[in-house]
């Protein structure tokens, strides 16, 4: 009988990690865990071992595998939100392999078995934010095997792979073709977690689009060329794009982009308030955490509001302590 394997782990865990305080670290990665560990329950799997950030699980079909991984990432918008202390997002990486295993037989995380090796090279050559199976895995899908198309052959465990890859959101007759050709390409480079590249193939579209004057297109490439410059810590130069997406989407009335947009800037804000305590220059630190204040009321989320509330009052009650010695 065929058993499914799925491999999980956290992109760029260090970054996600970086600069933030030890109790939001380990309140976020215990939310995270739990929050997998019940999407693997759900669709009748069990844990084979935790190790780090990763997660192995078995599962007694593939498609169940499968239900899985599309359930976790897809929720992690909400986890993000709702769970997650941190500054940055969670982004996954996944794999599932399968072997054919007695109905019975519970792998654990002392097995050596290649099925448990195979979904780990799967998941570490996987995309973030994507899902990625053998050739196996595809061929037992009942349910899923439409949501895939072919990705390559990969060498290190000589199976032929299959991903989830969404299809780019906009097209040439939408966008022009250079313009796409470079969104297109900007896209790929966040998914691949090359900043620098999907920062210049960012600029180059939004070029683009500003010439054709595209608002749409115009509030999509300032997404991605802050969110790009947001993984590079370049807080500062991010702030007038973001605060230019805020404008280009309330013209278009688009909610939903401009909800993003002020989540954006506060991202911005914040990372760049912290810089400014961390350089003892506090008047330019409380001003930056009172837009991040600001910014955070428009996007509805209670946990922005409170996470930025506390930095400005901590600091606020440090300087007064510190003017009274």
């Amino acid at each position: 009988m065929q058993q499914a394997f799925l491999s999980l782990d956290i992109s760029d865990s260090t970054l996600l990690k970086h600069g933030a305080e030890s109790q939001d670290i380990t309140e976020s990665f215990n939310n995270f865990h739990s929050y997998v560990k019940k999407h693997i329950s759900d669709n009748n799997g069990f844990i084979v071992s935790v190790s780090g950030d990763g997660i192995m699980a078995q599962f007694s079909e593939p498609d169940q595998a499968v239900g899985c991984a599309f359930g976790v990432p897809g929720g992690v918008t909400n986890f993000n939100r709702e769970k997650n202390t941190l500054d940055f997002p969670f982004r996954l990486r996944i794999g599932i392999s399968c072997a054919e295993l007695n109905k019975n037989r519970a792998l654990t995380g002392n097995d050596a078995h290649p099925a448990l090796d195979a979904a780990g090279k799967l998941q570490k050559n996987g995309i973030p934010g994507n899902v990625m199976i053998s050739s196996d895995v595809y061929n037992e899908l009942t349910k899923y095997s439409d949501f895939f198309s072919y990705f390559k052959s990969l060498e290190v465990i000589k199976t032929e792979v299959y991903v989830n890859v969404p299809m780019p959101h906009w097209t040439p007759d939408i966008m022009g073709e250079i313009s796409s050709i470079h969104y297109n390409g900007g896209y790929r480079y966040l998914n691949e977690e090359k900043y620098p590249e999907a920062e210049k193939k960012f600029r180059k579209a939004l070029t683009e689009a500003e010439k054709g004057n595209n608002l749409r297109l115009i509030s999509s490439c300032l997404h991605g060329l802050g969110y790009a410059l947001g993984r590079q810590r370049k807080n500062k130069e991010k702030i007038p794009f973001s605060l230019k997406q805020i404008k280009v989407s309330k013209k278009i009335g688009d909610q939903k982009s401009l909800i993003t947009a002020y989540r954006n800037i506060y991202y911005a804000y914040q990372w760049e308030a912290r810089n400014m305590d961390r350089e003892q220059k506090f008047d330019w630190a409380i001003g930056y955490y009172e837009k991040a204040l600001e910014a955070a009321a428009h996007t509805g989320e209670s946990l922005l509001k409170k996470r930025a509330y506390v930095n400005l009052t901590d600091l606020k009650l440090y300087l007064k302590n510190k003017n009274k010695k």
